[in-house]
């Protein structure tokens, strides 16, 4: 399940009794809050037992944040947040090419960056592939094609929802070359 990391500033935390947290899914109306103890610094974590770690990932949730204090203090601005997972692709390599097919995510996800390199070169993009998902649920797939046989790749898929992405990395091997058909009937001849 997700973990939220929150950006926010609170001008005053002298004498905070708790922090009110509110939280709703990207653009919902309704809001849902716990109260977390106080802490310091610009960035509030949300305990793992708070009921948003039960929230599921791949979705963009709001975040308010209130100073609890006695003082009428004033909700933070709405910061948002999500926990994206790894599709985990299926991968089809052959001797020249690699098939791959994976869940979308959600119906948040925008779009997937799909980068090619390999493993000697692991900076190095050599093919890149954008999908953009129409539906949810979906399978999206593509090819990568004109490999080398016998090389190392690593696919990089990396999700985009809105301003936020994360890039996973899985490794693949191709397979051999077809190339030309074995020799048969192979005949020495000895000659001193």
């Amino acid at each position: 399940m997700a973990t939220f990391d929150i950006p926010v500033t609170c001008s005053n935390i002298t004498g905070s009794t708790n922090f009110k947290v509110k939280y709703r899914l990207m653009g919902d109306s309704v809001w849902t809050s716990f109260l977390i103890p106080p802490t310091s610094g610009s960035v509030i974590t949300i305990p793992q037992n708070s009921p948003v770690s039960v929230l599921p990932n791949n979705r963009i949730y709001d975040f308010q944040i209130q100073n609890l204090n006695g003082a009428d203090n004033p909700l933070s601005l709405i910061s948002q947040s999500i926990g994206i997972t790894d599709p985990n692709p299926l991968i089809s390599p052959t001797a020249t090419a690699a098939g791959y097919s994976f869940n979308n995510l959600s119906v948040d996800i925008d779009s997937y960056t799909i980068d090619l390199t390999t493993v000697a070169e692991p900076g190095t993009v050599i093919q890149t592939n954008i999908l953009t998902p129409t539906t949810f649920p979906e399978t999206l797939s593509d090819t990568f094609i004109s490999l080398l046989p016998l090389t190392g790749y690593r696919l990089i898929i990396t999700p985009v929802a809105n301003q936020f992405s994360a890039s996973f990395v899985h490794s693949f091997n191709t397979g051999t070359s077809s190339g030309c058909p074995e020799v048969t009937n192979v005949t020495a001849t000895l000659t001193t």
